[in-house]
């Protein structure tokens, strides 16, 4: 029926033209000079008009005869058309899966139907299947090149063709008879829709076959939709997961950095440990020794997040538990820490930390340096020192080896200890602070107070790093003072003595 109004429209968009043409040939009044040509393409551009205005009726009067005589035709069509502009709707597989297998069974009642839809695994999945394979090999032969023709294809009986075959057993018992393959932009196989014989047992049509290449094509795209909204989803939950555990690592971290310095006579203390988004391993604490002795630590532990907030307070813990058992060498213990540490850390896991007992009725600062940044020693009387690394690194060797050593502190000595986020802080430039300019800060504001002096020393950092901060900033200043007189300075120590960097 169909064909046979295309070809009444075009026979009659012809015979129009014609008549036109020698119409326009005998009114041409004599001697006229633009001859039969003119008047040919003159009925021809009036003959396509004709054709297409017979186009539009053609359709209005197939759809009139479908609707009146061939109604399963008409509605298949309606549902398929229907269907091919709700599937980009669906949200998700199961939703898109049950929108194909509601419409197409409306539109085809076929014996048999299955949609095989692309899973998160990658694997073509039925998503509701009684019978047959729930789930298709998707580099099987036959249905590469199924995807590589991009359309739905009527599959020949069994016994006919090879590829027809390995189709026929992938999807036995299902026996179809059509299959419609989902095929991305990128020319890859999302799904497959495989239809069986129709109930009527009416073969597939030449615009079934046009409809369901719409409708796999739309699919195809809202298969890939979902990919990326899912690969999106995925994405925000990590982050969302990687923040919630920088925030437990800050937790951690606040919970074991002292709330404030202590006060002995004879030393002035202030410390604090900025952190970072991204939460490193930094610590620092006060182990008080009896009424002259004095114990503090400033330690940087290797990685990031929870894994490093959790070996801080294994570290922590260990130093303690060291001294608390009577530990008089810095270097004795230190050992022994560092056994223990290195049993229950993995092997890629160590800290670099400096170690400082202030005795204070000899003013000796007996000190290890685990190859940590030199601390900051500058003198009442203008020279300024490092003290440098004294021994290995702890955690990252069985052995540890290393040495304490000692220097005297007389009043108005001051001494900067610090994490390597203070020397490593980048510029815009890419410009490190470093130990350098460190030293030429600390020796320039050695006369502020101990809070003051502190305070510049983080002012001085952020400002040469700007606003990002890529590691904590860990500071700890200490600074001799006459015995009768040092309450008022290590009073003045902020307190808490760690807060958090603002974006």
């Amino acid at each position: 029926m169909r064909r046979g109004l295309a070809v009444a429209s075009v026979a009659s968009s012809l015979v129009v033209a014609v008549a036109l043409a020698m119409l326009a040939q005998r009114w041409q009044p004599a001697g006229f000079g633009v001859g039969l040509p003119v008047a040919v393409v003159a009925a021809g551009l009036l003959g396509v008009g004709v054709a297409r205005a017979g186009a539009g009726v053609e359709r209005r009067i197939t759809d009139r005869i479908d609707r009146a005589f061939f109604r399963d035709r008409y509605e298949a069509r309606r549902a398929l058309e229907e269907l091919a502009d709700r599937t980009r709707t669906a949200k998700d597989r199961p939703a898109l899966a049950s929108l194909l297998q509601a419409m197409l069974r409306s539109a085809f009642r076929p014996v048999s139907l299955a949609v095989y839809i692309e899973d998160p695994a990658g694997r073509l999945a039925a998503a509701d299947l009684p019978e047959g394979p729930g789930v298709l090999a998707r580099d099987a032969g036959a249905l590469a090149a199924l995807a590589s023709r991009a359309r739905p294809a009527v599959l020949p009986p069994p016994g006919v063709d090879d590829a027809a075959d390995e189709l026929h057993r992938m999807l036995a018992p299902l026996q179809p008879e059509c299959l419609a393959p989902m095929v991305d932009r990128n020319g890859r196989l999302v799904g497959v829709v495989a239809l069986g014989g129709r109930q009527s047992e009416e073969p597939y049509s030449g615009e079934d076959i046009r409809l369901l290449t719409v409708v796999s094509l739309q699919s195809a795209l809202t298969v890939q939709t979902i990919c990326l909204s899912e690969e999106m989803a995925a994405r925000i939950e990590a982050e969302r997961r990687a923040e919630h555990e920088v925030e437990i690592a800050k937790e951690v971290q606040r919970q074991l950095l002292p709330a404030g310095a202590p006060i002995l006579p004879g030393l002035a203390c202030a410390a604090e440990c900025i952190q970072a988004k991204s939460v490193g391993g930094d610590y620092y604490d006060f182990v008080e020794l009896g009424a002259e002795r004095l114990a503090f630590v400033l330690a940087d532990v290797s990685g990031k997040g929870i894994a490093a907030a959790l070996l801080m307070a294994n570290l922590q813990a260990t130093l303690r538990s060291q001294y608390a058992g009577g530990a008089d060498d810095p270097a004795r213990m230190l050992e022994r820490a560092n056994r223990l540490f290195f049993a229950s850390t993995p092997g890629n896991r160590y800290a670099t930390l400096f170690l400082a007992e202030f005795h204070q009725a000899t003013r000796e600062l007996r000190y290890v340096n685990c190859g940590h940044v030199p601390p900051v020693l500058a003198r009442a009387g203008g020279a300024v020192e490092t003290l440098d690394a004294t021994g290995t690194v702890i955690g990252l060797f069985e052995d540890w080896f290393g040495e304490s050593a000692a220097t005297v502190l007389e009043p108005g000595d001051t001494l900067v200890v610090c994490s390597d986020g203070v020397t490593e802080a980048l510029s815009n430039d890419e410009e490190e602070y470093g130990e350098d300019r460190l030293r030429d800060v600390v020796a320039a504001r050695r006369g502020l107070a101990v809070p003051e002096l502190l305070a510049g020393l983080r002012t001085s950092v952020q400002q040469f790093a700007g606003v990002v901060q890529s590691d904590d900033l860990t500071l700890l200043v200490a600074r001799a003072t006459p015995s009768s007189a040092p309450v008022a300075e290590a009073a003045a120590s902020p307190s808490p003595a760690s807060r958090e960097s603002s974006p």
